[in-house]
């Protein structure tokens, strides 16, 4: 057993072991969550042990002195009784004056402190995963805002360590590859979202998207109706038919879902060219003509829509469309 010399070095190996853990988990808190738990173990273990040995220390003092004050009081009045001894040894852990004693009180502070860290090491252990989960998910969502998806990726992966069963982590994933153009990829992560979360339209939509920029029109439309069944409304799901169609040159087909998001209230420069073309197309110019005029209503750069109207009206207003497409075309 060591001797009572060796509490002091014992203490001041605890305290310096609990302060250097406590140094790294700060150090490594962003790196390795793991790690990160075995140094706060390390830590709240270290703390404990120094305020042990304190306090070892600390009651083999008193022991000590409790022990000199008996046996002195025991030589002078040897005919006391054993309640004498007793009440002797008692008073001796006591302080002699009437002022607090300074060490209890700093034992007292430092051990509520260490008290305190434990309890705050127990509730990032048990409580602190969706934090961890929301950092990374959101640090991901940054990068990808700033178009950094390799690091997007990564933070994501990060997130998908803490919480693989999250949808939303794989369809932020799938957002990155298909930006990346590696839209097989992202159908795999979009895929997986959809297995957790079958009602996941936003996946479901991108991934009938991706379909489409690999020229996968029939995949890509029986994709997106599934997003239509489930919200009829969706523009988005029916504009990306309406182009699956189009694609395909089935122009009657593409007209009846441009038709449904133009009855919507949807409008954009973009649908009114492409609904005034295949009119156009299919020989009906006056249902042309106020698709053509919309479009260059809310896009006054469109060279050819000018250049089409003045080839389609006659007269003056034709000409006013001509003389047009030729300014905007020197422009």
């Amino acid at each position: 057993m060591s001797s009572t010399q060796d509490h002091p070095q014992k203490g001041r190996i605890w305290l310096f072991t609990g302060i250097a853990s406590a140094f790294l988990m700060a150090l490594f808190w962003s790196v390795d969550s793991s790690l990160v738990y075995l140094l706060m173990g390390v830590s709240a273990f270290s703390f404990f042990q120094y305020f042990y040995t304190h306090r070892a220390e600390s009651i083999h003092e008193r022991w000590k002195s409790s022990s000199a004050a008996t046996e002195q009081k025991t030589t002078q009045t040897s005919g006391n009784n054993l309640d004498e001894v007793l009440e002797n040894i008692q008073r001796s852990f006591k302080t002699t004056s009437g002022q607090p004693n300074v060490g209890a009180v700093i034992r007292t502070i430092f051990g509520f402190m260490f008290f305190l860290f434990f309890i705050s090491v127990i509730g990032f252990i048990f409580f602190s995963d969706d934090s961890v989960l929301d950092d990374s998910y959101m640090k991901g969502n940054q990068f990808f805002d700033m178009a950094e998806y390799d690091s997007a990726l990564h933070y994501y992966q990060l997130a998908l360590q803490e919480n693989p069963d999250d949808p939303f982590i794989y369809y932020g994933r799938g957002n990155a590859f298909i930006n990346m153009g590696r839209y097989d990829s992202a159908i795999a992560q979009y895929d997986k979202a959809l297995i957790l979360d079958n009602q996941f339209n936003d996946a479901r939509y991108n991934k009938g998207y991706a379909l489409y920029l690999q020229n996968r029109y029939k995949d890509s439309i029986r994709e997106t109706r599934k997003v239509t069944d489930n919200d009829p409304d969706n523009t988005n799901a029916i504009l990306l038919i309406g182009d699956g169609y189009y694609s395909q040159t089935q122009y009657d087909s593409a007209m009846y879902w441009y038709n449904q998001a133009y009855d919507l209230d949807y409008r954009s420069a973009a649908l009114s060219h492409v609904m005034a073309f295949i009119y156009d197309t299919q020989g009906q110019p006056q249902k042309a003509i106020p698709f053509y005029q919309e479009a260059i209503g809310m896009d006054s750069s469109l060279v050819d829509i000018y250049r089409r109207l003045g080839e389609l009206i006659p007269g003056e207003e034709g000409n006013w469309y001509r003389t047009k497409a030729a300014q905007v075309n020197q422009q």
